[in-house]
């Protein structure tokens, strides 16, 4: 495919050019201000600010801005954000989620992204608005101004709400880099990080450093140096350093206030730019006789400092990228003096020293004191910034760069496909269930056909153990002292968490006298702290293994039990069973031996389309965000609800299905009334996106509504309870699941997505990340299809048997065990 004659160029940003103040925008000039005859660029922005007007003009005979407002609704929308987010300025890094608020900069960016044959985003906040609008021919570009992803740990990583925004960003930067043909870095040391965090291809990134117009920017005459000091009120040496508002900059203000003015009184430092009219910059100059700050500079008055420095400086420790002031010191004919991570990406020269922030103190009183240094060193830091670093030198060699990229990409989709065979070959059928010679009984201890996750554990597992050959048999004296029924059934008796007490304290020994008298060599107890007491389980172990047969204790709140009652229950001879391999470490540690592993089983029900389950919902559309679980007030619906105002910002579609059947708790009855006070106040009781289920469905049914979901969250707040059943049910939906940082959920390390914190705006920002990467919701599918195929109830009936019937892992009870048990009773 031939070049046209003029290759249509297309920058888009949420920032204009015009003026060009601060890095960012000083570099969006510089690039692509003089790309050369063969390209024809324009740069699509807007303001970060509201108030300002529709504009188009050109701003050099090569380059043409067109800015676009954003609405009042995405400014109201922000500034909620920001307030949640402690007033921190954040539109930047949540334009791709609120952007859609401003309906006239989406309509006419796509309406600008259509004709172009190359695209550029400067920064990765717009592309995912307009990543739909890009035609498979297009040529796509990132320029990239730092390494996004580090910088905003550094800025915004608080473990919560800044950790997810921060994370956002490397989500968006990594989708970019990608789908991007080529990638602009300011240095070498950004590509690595491209490289190690995001795998990128080295073949793609170009190293296009940050530069200053070197034309503009000249060092003083003597004349003029003399003017600017008389002007500005200077006498002796000057350390001059320029900053933008910006977290980094504030960093080298401490710096320069607190241990580099202090020990170098003769100097005096001055703060200019923006970061100089800070609140943070006026308090830590105020202690510092010999700093001065400035204030925001216009063109005039930046120059006029320049010439008035001696020296330039540039103390900074965070940050990324390059910082362009380096290159206005330099091109000013000043020797600059700074730490590494503020001389990165710039090229060894004598005029430009590095030490860490320690060092520069020698070496500013040296550099200070010899003129005839700083004339060499200034002399040879302007060269450097001509030689490789003048924007105008730049412009016109990206102006090449794009077009070989160009050419290149039309000349590889022109090439022609060889064509594979690939060749599948049927897989093995699965080989059938390994089964005993005749049926295997045993006996458990479980609340049955009621609203609790321990029955409904309890039913899973024994419907997988009878695929295998194991009978289960329900120990019942809800209404006969002692009875055994078969459970194969759903017509078995109905045992609540309210019989338990009853059923079981009275005579624990009554127990083993019913297996022994039905020839039954196991008990399998499924405990829960709420059920009866630790005191009646030992007993009930006891004289179980007085009767040899072998317990198997599951502990569904190990943590809520005593560690003294633990040990004494596997003293007595049973065999601990728990869902968190942490646990298992915890548990011995106590001096509880005898500890077992065994995951939560998950039922395997075959995937059905989205829409299709929405369908029965009564949705069409979505995203659809879903929880499941007890509705109990440390499983975190409220904060879920009030998660949902960010995420309708962020997804204005998006519906809320809650499956959180109601406890017999008066906590739970509590936690509904909240919750209806909490629609009611956001006007969510009547929206028909909003389906809140408290009646108890059956798992299978769960797992099919949750089919319509796109991701499933389960918001809890820190929890004693061993494992999450419901954790186990929403993964079995083979959807993404997202979890908070509740030992509950340790034992899901690598198959959900964990967010920092259970408050809203952490679970709002977790819920639109997952909802805003296709790449991330494809991982975590991945991940709960992995989990389902290693945890299946079969695969977890296989290991309970093993634990069941494994001879030699069963002991009798310690001497002090047996004595003061309950009688058994036939």
């Amino acid at each position: 495919m031939s070049t046209p004659a003029r290759l249509e160029l297309l920058v888009v940003d949420m920032q204009p050019i015009d003026p060009p103040v601060g890095g960012g925008r000083l570099r969006l000039l510089g690039l692509y201000h003089a790309m050369g005859p063969a390209l024809r660029a324009r740069y699509f922005g807007t303001y970060d600010w509201p108030g300002a007007a529709w504009r188009k003009h050109a701003l050099s005979p090569e380059l043409e801005e067109t800015d676009v407002p954003l609405s009042p609704r995405h400014f109201a929308a922000n500034d909620r954000w920001s307030a949640s987010a402690g007033g921190r300025t954040m539109i930047d890094l949540t334009f791709d989620w609120l952007g859609h608020a401003s309906t006239d900069y989406v309509r006419q960016g796509a309406a600008a992204i259509d004709p172009a044959d190359a695209v550029i985003f400067s920064h990765p906040w717009c592309y995912p608005l307009f990543r739909d609008q890009l035609r498979p021919g297009q040529l796509v570009i990132y320029d990239s101004q730092n390494c996004e992803a580090v910088l905003r740990a550094q800025l915004w990583d608080d473990g919560s709400a800044g950790t997810e925004l921060a994370r956002h960003v490397a989500l968006l930067e990594s989708e970019l880099i990608r789908r991007a043909d080529a990638t602009w870095v300011c240095s070498a040391e950004d590509a690595g990080q491209f490289v190690r965090i995001y795998g990128a291809d080295e073949r793609r990134l170009v190293e296009v450093p940050n530069g200053v117009f070197t034309e503009r920017t000249r060092p003083p005459t003597p004349a003029e140096r003399a003017a600017a000091r008389e002007h500005l009120g200077l006498a002796g040496p000057v350390a001059l350093f320029i900053g933008s508002m910006y977290p980094p900059n504030v960093e080298a203000v401490e710096a320069i206030a607190r241990r580099l003015a202090p020990a170098l009184p003769e100097l005096t430092f001055v703060v200019a730019g923006g970061v100089s009219a800070s609140e943070d910059a006026k308090r830590l100059a105020a202690g510092a006789a010999n700093v001065r700050l400035t204030g925001a500079l216009g063109d005039a008055e930046r120059t006029r400092w320049l010439h008035a420095a001696d020296l330039g400086l540039n103390p900074m420790s965070s940050g990324s990228g390059t910082n362009i002031k380096m290159f206005d010191f330099m091109a000013a004919g000043l020797p600059t003096l700074a730490t590494p991570t503020g001389a990165r990406g710039i090229a060894p020269c004598e005029g430009v020293v590095v030490a860490e922030l320690d060092g520069l103190v020698p070496a500013l009183r040296t550099w200070s004191a010899d003129t005839g240094l700083r004339a060499r060193g200034g002399a040879a830091a302007r060269a450097l910034a001509c030689e490789r670093y003048s924007w105008e030198r730049i412009s016109p060699w990206l102006g090449e760069v794009v077009l070989e990229r160009w050419r290149q990409k039309q000349a590889a989709a022109a090439a022609p496909r060889s064509g594979h065979l690939r060749v599948v070959s049927a897989a093995a059928e699965p080989s059938p269930p390994a089964r005993a010679a005749g049926p295997r009984p045993v006996a458990v201890v479980s609340t049955w056909n009621s609203a609790c996750g321990i029955a409904e554990y309890t039913r899973y597992l024994s419907r997988a153990l009878a695929t295998r050959g194991v009978e289960t048999l329900l120990v019942n004296g809800a209404t006969v002292p002692v009875r055994l029924a078969a459970t194969a059934s759903d017509t078995a008796p109905s045992l609540r968490v309210e019989d338990m007490r009853p059923c079981y304290e009275p005579d624990p020994g009554g127990v083993a006298a019913a297996c022994a008298a039905a020839g039954i060599k196991d008990l399998s107890v499924q405990y829960h702290s709420a059920f009866f007491s630790e005191e009646a389980l030992r007993k009930m172990v006891v004289a179980a293994r007085l009767e040899d047969i072998r317990v198997s204790l599951t502990c569904h709140d190990s943590k809520r039990m005593s560690p003294e009652g633990l040990a004494r229950i596997a003293s007595a001879g049973a065999r601990l069973v728990v869902h968190n391999q942490d646990e298992v470490v915890r548990l011995q540690e106590l001096g509880a031996d005898q500890v077992e592993y065994l995951p939560m089983g998950v039922l395997e029900l075959g995937d059905r389309p989205a829409g299709e389950a929405r369908s029965a919902l009564g949705w069409s559309g979505g995203p659809v965000v879903a929880t499941f679980g007890f509705l109990r007030p440390h499983k975190g619906l409220p904060e879920l609800i009030q998660a949902f105002d960010f995420v309708r910002d962020a997804f204005p579609a998006a519906r809320l299905l809650a499956l959180t059947a109601l406890y017999q708790s008066e906590d739970s009855r509590s936690c509904l009334q909240t919750c209806k006070a909490l629609l009611a106040e956001r006007g969510l009781d009547r929206d028909p996106g909003v389906q809140l289920e408290t009646a108890f469905l059956p798992i299978d049914e769960v797992v099919r509504r949750l089919h319509a979901a796109d991701l499933v969250v389960l918001p809890y707040h820190r929890s004693d309870e061993g494992a999450s059943a419901s954790a186990a049910v929403a993964l079995a939906a083979r959807r993404p699941v997202v979890t908070t940082p509740s030992p509950i959920f340790d034992d899901l390390a690598g198959y959900t997505y964990e967010t920092g914190a259970a408050d809203p705006f952490c679970l709002g920002l977790a819920i639109c990340n997952v909802l805003s990467s296709p790449e991330l919701r494809e991982h975590l599918r991945e991940r709960s299809r992995a989990f389902v195929d290693a945890r299946s109830w079969a695969q977890v009936a296989s290991r309970f048997e093993r634990l069941l019937f494994a001879p030699g892992r069963w002991r009798p009870p310690a001497a002090d065990e047996r004595y003061g048990r309950v009688p058994t009773t036939a």
